[in-house]
């Protein structure tokens, strides 16, 4: 055994061994009220960043600067929420607790009529196709509610898919197609199909189901055909002044003073795609 301490492996390990703290000094002992103080304020944060669209790593460091800030509050020093905290608080807590809350009205028969409608439509990113389940109802208390359900990745987009996507998500909530007052889509064959689609499988399940489709692409057909029995192209005009403006600083200070001339407040020129048309009317 003394010929062991005495080795420069063993002398090292020992040395290593006194300059290491313990390990019980990387837990913080505190009170049960401190804990749910901690809690409640990383929670708070997690919800105005969600709220306010901000990136989960903006909690990385939006945390540390109230560490900073408030460094004489107890609370704002021992908050320890970052990006992969605050993903696990939104998933698991928010959503959680949001989906409970409605839920909640829609099963008491004594703030609403139990009645609902339900919308989704597939949303891509990337190679990944993702669909929003949305749930609109009448609040008495509130009145019109809209509010999402689930969001869920499937790669099929077929009718039979999209109906069992819908009538399983109902199920495992508790809800029931019986309910379902309408269901609402964008105008595609898949989701309004006179032979084979959503609707028409829904409406097996509950012949009184509405055909609710979307109203903004109707209106948007109508008006593009309208526009082009005009002797001008107003989608082109749109577009050549926002680049006549948009590459000149001093073309933008001459617009102004046209703005002031006429007694209006400045405005930015906006810019349209023509692969998202409802930013044609912002636009003109």
């Amino acid at each position: 055994m003394k010929q062991h301490a005495a080795t420069k492996t063993h002398v090292l390990k020992e040395k290593a061994t006194i300059s290491s703290g313990n390990i019980l000094s990387h837990f913080q002992n505190r009170t049960p009220q401190i804990v749910n103080k901690v809690a409640a304020a990383e929670l708070g944060l997690v919800y105005h960043n969600v709220k306010h669209h901000h990136s989960y790593a903006s909690l990385d460091c939006g945390n540390k600067l109230c560490g900073d800030i408030f460094g004489d509050f107890e609370v704002a020093q021992k908050m320890s929420c970052g990006r992969t905290k605050g993903e696990c608080m939104v998933k698991n807590v928010l959503a959680t607790k949001s989906v409970e809350d409605f839920l909640q009205v829609l099963r008491d028969p004594m703030k609403t009529s139990l009645f609902f409608s339900i919308a989704t439509d597939a949303s891509n990113k990337v190679n990944r196709k993702i669909f929003p389940v949305c749930i609109q109802y009448f609040d008495p208390c509130k009145g019109i509610e809209h509010k999402l359900l689930n969001f869920i990745e499937q790669a099929e987009e077929s009718a039979d898919c999209i109906y069992k996507l819908l009538s399983e998500n109902l199920k495992s909530h508790s809800l029931y197609i019986k309910n379902v007052s309408a269901y609402s889509a964008d105008n595609a064959n898949v989701n309004f199909g006179k032979r084979h689609s959503v609707y028409e499988l829904l409406k097996a399940d509950n012949s009184n189901i509405i055909k609710a489709n979307c109203s903004n692409h109707v209106l948007h057909n109508a008006i593009k055909y309208a526009i082009d029995r005009l002797d001008i192209d107003v989608e082109n005009i749109v577009l050549k002044v926002y680049n006549h403006f948009s590459v000149s600083a001093k073309r933008r200070e001459e617009l102004k003073n046209f703005f002031e001339f006429v007694h209006l407040e400045w405005s930015e020129i906006i810019r349209h795609a023509p692969t998202r048309w409802l930013s044609l009317g912002p636009a003109i």
